[in-house]
């Protein structure tokens, strides 16, 4: 799921004008279902001075972003889609990403 998800998720930006390694960077933190990976995941991505973190896979993966700063933008991975249906291929399990 990880492939199709990300693979989705570089393409919705793509036809934005994004393109990785070009004019955006994008990392992805996965939690694998492991909960308690996520406060320490969030932390990595705030010290690494993102512009934005996309959390996926519902609350938990937003709760901990939101508890890691108050002034990088969070966006929930379903919101990502830019008003696009999300199939079942293309959700975010317990990750995080810049």
């Amino acid at each position: 799921m990880r492939g199709a998800a990300s693979a989705a998720f570089r393409e919705g930006l793509s036809e934005a004008g994004f393109v990785d390694g070009r004019n955006v960077r994008i990392d992805f933190h996965w939690a694998e279902g492991q909960y308690d990976r996520l406060p320490a995941m969030a932390k990595e991505l705030v010290g690494q001075q993102v512009a934005l973190i996309v959390a996926g896979g519902g609350y938990p993966p937003a709760l901990a972003a939101k508890a890691a700063t108050t002034t990088i933008p969070i966006v929930l991975g379903e919101a990502a889609n830019c008003g696009r249906p999300t199939p079942p291929a293309c959700e975010y399990p317990s990750s995080l990403f810049a």
